[in-house]
Protein backbone atom coordinates (compact mmCIF):
# COMPACT_ATOMS: atom_id res chain seq x y z
CA UNK A 1 0.00 0.00 0.00
CA UNK A 2 1.05 3.83 -0.95
CA UNK A 3 -0.49 6.70 0.47
CA UNK A 4 -0.55 9.54 -1.99
CA UNK A 5 -2.37 13.05 -1.77
CA UNK A 6 -5.02 13.59 -4.69
CA UNK A 7 -4.13 16.93 -6.57
CA UNK A 8 -7.20 16.65 -8.94
CA UNK A 9 -10.78 15.56 -8.58
CA UNK A 10 -10.86 11.59 -10.19
CA UNK A 11 -13.42 8.65 -10.21
CA UNK A 12 -12.52 5.03 -11.58
CA UNK A 13 -15.30 2.16 -11.88
CA UNK A 14 -13.93 1.22 -8.88
CA UNK A 15 -12.85 4.02 -7.05
CA UNK A 16 -13.94 8.01 -6.82
CA UNK A 17 -10.84 10.19 -5.08
CA UNK A 18 -11.91 14.00 -4.41
CA UNK A 19 -9.05 17.09 -4.65
CA UNK A 20 -6.77 16.86 -1.34
CA UNK A 21 -7.82 13.47 -0.04
CA UNK A 22 -4.80 11.42 1.52
CA UNK A 23 -5.24 7.66 0.95
CA UNK A 24 -3.76 4.67 1.33
CA UNK A 25 -3.67 2.56 -2.38
CA UNK A 26 -2.08 -0.15 -4.05
CA UNK A 27 0.92 0.18 -5.86
CA UNK A 28 -0.52 0.11 -9.54
CA UNK A 29 -3.06 2.43 -8.63
CA UNK A 30 -0.70 4.73 -7.33
CA UNK A 31 1.52 5.16 -9.86
CA UNK A 32 -1.07 5.19 -12.80
CA UNK A 33 -2.51 8.48 -10.65
CA UNK A 34 0.91 9.86 -10.04
CA UNK A 35 2.06 9.28 -13.46
CA UNK A 36 -1.24 10.84 -14.93
CA UNK A 37 -0.89 14.21 -12.65
CA UNK A 38 -4.03 13.23 -10.52
CA UNK A 39 -1.84 12.59 -7.15
CA UNK A 40 1.87 12.99 -5.47
CA UNK A 41 3.22 10.23 -3.24
CA UNK A 42 3.46 11.14 0.65
CA UNK A 43 6.31 10.30 2.75
CA UNK A 44 5.73 8.74 5.78
CA UNK A 45 6.79 11.13 8.36
CA UNK A 46 7.53 9.76 11.82
CA UNK A 47 5.92 11.53 14.29
CA UNK A 48 6.63 11.51 18.24
CA UNK A 49 3.71 10.82 20.77
CA UNK A 50 4.20 11.67 24.34
CA UNK A 51 1.85 10.03 26.58
CA UNK A 52 0.90 12.56 29.33
CA UNK A 53 -0.37 11.03 32.76
CA UNK A 54 -4.09 12.44 33.67
CA UNK A 55 -3.85 13.93 36.45
CA UNK A 56 -7.27 13.81 38.80
CA UNK A 57 -8.71 16.46 39.53
CA UNK A 58 -10.15 17.52 42.81
CA UNK A 59 -13.01 19.94 43.61
CA UNK A 60 -12.92 22.23 46.17
CA UNK A 61 -15.58 22.79 48.53
CA UNK A 62 -17.48 25.80 49.36
CA UNK A 63 -16.96 26.95 52.66
CA UNK A 64 -19.79 28.01 54.52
Amino acid sequence: MVKVRILTSVAGLTFSFQAGQVIEIDEPLAAELVRAGHAVRVKEEKTATIDVPEKAVTRHRKVK
